[in-house]
């Protein structure tokens, strides 16, 4: 899968851990550590009501969902790169980089990592498919793990994106006509850091000193899958999506979604007005090799269902 923007490799990410050993607990080091005591932070993913109960495009579609399944994993604690403070150490103690696989048609409010470091330090975290020793969440099976994580995968290794990181069943109905999809997307993220709508404030920035426990917040955006653009003032619409039936079977399949055009030049300009200025000149790499709907969902929009609460657009890779 094409990049979408470059940024470090989780391997690189995976130095901090060099020197850090677990704790015990949010109180306490192992004997012997002689280290600060350090702060925890956990990151939950809270129920999303727009994928339980369905929700309504700006065009006049009522999408529901039989299943929306989706890895979120930890990723070692970074160093933000902006902001007051910015370029200070973070000392990541725990390095936890398990995942779980979730259903969120079925799932509440759920723990995803839980981090002890110090410093200033992004909360970064994974969009993927399984890893084979994901936790599986209420309404998985080990079927679900057996499709969407090959036995063979590890994410350490992996250079390009495999496996299902995306699965998502469900109809959108409107005026009598209905239409059905089954999605399995490749989509394979590493979210980095995040900013406020139209800013380039870092929302997943924290500051860890002292013992103190700190909770953040991720929740699921579906409608996200259905920006017209990247742009976060863009139309939330089906209509297209429904216009791919090329067969009129009223089932949109993948193979006809990439048969469906997007403008090229328009998604560009619209990403890129939701990212940092400097992005434009050094970060922003290839999106996809082709310009369809497609690989707008699966490349693009589909790092987006998993966000922090108050976040607009995320630096984000692929690089596993």
């Amino acid at each position: 899968m094409p990049r979408l923007v470059a940024t470090a490799p989780l391997t690189a990410i995976s130095t901090l851990a060099a020197t850090a050993m677990l704790v015990a607990s949010a109180t306490g080091c192992l004997p012997g550590d002689e280290r600060p005591v350090p702060s925890s932070v956990l990151l939950n993913v809270n129920r999303s009501d727009a994928v339980a109960e369905g929700f309504v495009t700006d065009d006049g579609w009522h999408v529901t969902f039989d299943r929306f399944v989706t890895a979120l994993g930890g990723v070692p604690l970074g160093r933000s790169g902006r902001g007051p403070g910015s370029g200070e150490d973070c000392v990541d103690y725990s390095f936890s980089t398990y995942d779980r696989l979730y259903d969120f048609t079925v799932a509440g409010t759920s723990k995803v990592v839980l981090h002890y470091g110090l410093g200033r330090c992004t909360i970064p975290f994974s969009l993927r498919q399984p890893s084979p020793e994901a936790i599986l969440m209420a309404g998985v099976t080990s079927a679900d793990l057996e499709l969407m994580g090959p036995e063979d995968s590890d994410m350490f290794e992996k250079n390009e994106a495999s496996g299902v990181g995306l699965l998502l069943v469900g109809r959108a109905e409107r005026e009598g006509v209905t239409k059905q999809f089954s999605w399995h997307l490749a989509a394979n993220h590493l979210i980095n850091e995040c900013y406020a709508p139209f800013s380039d404030e870092v929302v997943n920035t924290i500051d860890l000193y002292g013992e103190d426990a700190h909770v953040r917040q991720l929740e699921i955006r579906p409608q996200e899958l259905f920006r017209v653009t990247p742009s976060l003032e863009a139309a939330i619409e089906f209509g297209r999506f429904a216009e791919a039936d090329a067969d009129g079977d009223d089932t949109i399949t993948l193979a006809e979604l990439a048969e469906v055009d997007v403008p090229f030049d328009q998604v560009i300009e619209d990403l890129l007005d939701e990212l940092p200025d400097d992005f434009k000149d050094e970060k922003v790499g290839t999106l996809f090799d082709e310009a369809t709907l497609l690989t707008l969902v699966r490349d693009i929009l589909s790092r987006r269902v998993a966000a922090f609460e108050g976040a607009g657009e995320c630096e984000a890779g692929s690089d596993f």
